[in-house]
C-alpha cells in the first residue's frame, strides 16, 4: 500500500492455505503499474488505485486453482475521476472471475494486445462519461459470460480494431457502441445481449 504510486517490477507468487486465501493485493493512492508476473493459487489478485492502472505487455496476472480445486479472482479497480486503465498483458483466472473496472466520472479502460480469460470476464466503466476502448490484437474469451459495460448516461464502447468475443454468453451494454471503419466484431456465443 502506498499513498503515491505503486510499481510492480519483480515476479510475485503466493500460495494460500485453507486458512489463508489472501492472495495478492496492491493499493495505490495515485497510479499503479504492473510490469511483471503475479501468480496466486485460489487467492485473489487485486490491483486498486485512486489514479490510473497500467498492466504492461510484460505482465501476466494468473489466479490458479489450488490443490482442493478452489478458484480465485483477478480484480483491477481504478477510481480516479478521469484516469485510465490500460491493459496490454495477459490476465487469467482459472475457473474464476476477471473484473476490470474504472468507476471515475470520465474514466476509461483501454485494451491493446491483451489476452484475457476467465470463467466470467467483466470489463466496465461505471462513470457517467466512461469509455471502453477495444484496440488492436486482443484475445477476449470466457468460459461462461463475457460482459463489456459502459452504461453511464454518456458511456461509450469503442471497437477500434477487429476482435472476436468468445463466450457462451456475451453482454454488451453502453449508451453508444461504435465500430471503427474497417473493424469487424465477431461474436461467438450461444446467447448474446446488446443494449
Amino acid at each position: 500500500r502506498a499513498e503515491g504510486d505503486v510499481t510492480i517490477n519483480s515476479q510475485v507468487t503466493t500460495a494460500g492455505t485453507v486458512q489463508d486465501h489472501r492472495g495478492f493485493k496492491a493499493l495505490a493512492g495515485n497510479n499503479l503499474v504492473a510490469n511483471s508476473n503475479i501468480t496466486t493459487a485460489s487467492g485473489a489478485i487485486v490491483l486498486q488505485s485512486l489514479g490510473g492502472i497500467t498492466v504492461t505487455s510484460s505482465a501476466q496476472l494468473l489466479s490458479m486453482l489450488d490443490s482442493m480445486g478452489n478458484t480465485g479472482q483477478v480484480l483491477i479497480y481504478a477510481s480516479g475521476s478521469d484516469t485510465m486503465v490500460n491493459v496490454a498483458g495477459s490476465i487469467q483466472a482459472v475457473q474464476g472471475e476477471v473484473d476490470i473496472r474504472q468507476v471515475g466520472l470520465a474514466g476509461s479502460v483501454t485494451l491493446n494486445n491483451a489476452t484475457i480469460h476467465g470463467d466470467i470476464v467483466k470489463i466496465s466503466v461505471l462513470g457517467a462519461s466512461g469509455v471502453v476502448n477495444i484496440g488492436t490484437g486482443n484475445i477476449l474469451d470466457a468460459d461462461s459470460t463475457l460482459e463489456l459495460y459502459a452504461d453511464g448516461s454518456n458511456g461509450t464502447l469503442n471497437f477500434l480494431s477487429s476482435v472476436t468475443l468468445n463466450s457462451p454468453e456475451n453482454i454488451l451494454a453502453a449508451k453508444t457502441i461504435n465500430i471503427a471503419q474497417g473493424a469487424v466484431v465477431t461474436i461467438n456465443s450461444v446467447q448474446q445481449e446488446i443494449g
